[in-house]
């Protein structure tokens, strides 16, 4: 077990909760010399920083809470927006829908899915698992390293995992028809690119 404190300057993290991309977290410091005991800031982290925002200090805790509440609740609203923007089933792909994690086999190039426990329980569905691998020596097989770069398939934002997080390369008869047209799309725009070079 870690017993190590989390820490944000003097203040000491007691309560977070990951919500949607970041994470709330609620901060106390007893012996602050203004009086502002109590801290509540959101914590965000991406395969390179890390930086905390909206930081508010109170000498009061049930503000924080307050403030805590009024975050939560913002963030679930953003999250049903989110959702209701996604045009593709919110299926999971499961075990059986890929083959298994071959650590000797190379992946580059592939279409994975993510393990669903890796992922928040909001994003646990297909458009958030699907993944087209771009790189990294975890990609490769029988490598040392174990990062594995990809392309998100349903926003084509660029991510970061390690090869444990990966389920297994989909098999070909379980992609769905919109993952295969995004896959075509973004190979397409890799060839096009290569050209103009």
């Amino acid at each position: 077990m870690n017993d190590e404190k989390r820490m944000i300057r003097s203040y000491e993290v007691r309560e977070s909760f990951n919500i949607g991309k970041s994470e709330i977290v609620i901060a106390e410091d007893l012996n602050a010399v203004n009086g502002m005991c109590y801290m509540i800031a959101d914590y965000h982290m991406n395969e390179l920083f890390a930086r905390y925002e909206n930081i508010v200090l109170s000498d009061s805790y049930l503000e924080i809470l307050e403030q805590f509440q009024e975050r939560v609740e913002k963030r679930v609203g953003e999250l049903r927006r989110e959702q209701s923007k996604i045009t593709v089933p919110l299926d999971v792909i499961e075990a059986d829908m890929c083959t298994q994690n071959d650590y000797a086999k190379s992946i580059e190039g592939k279409i994975i899915a993510i393990r669903q426990e890796v992922l928040k329980p909001e994003y646990r569905n297909q458009a958030s698992q699907l993944m087209l691998v771009t790189g990294g020596n975890g990609a490769r097989g029988n490598a040392r390293g174990t990062a594995v770069f990809c392309i998100n398939l349903y926003t084509g934002e660029h991510s970061r995992y390690e090869r444990m997080d990966v389920q297994g390369v989909v098999k070909p008869e379980c992609i769905p028809e919109w993952a295969l047209q995004k896959f075509t799309d973004i190979q397409k725009n890799k060839n096009r690119k290569e050209q103009e070079r």
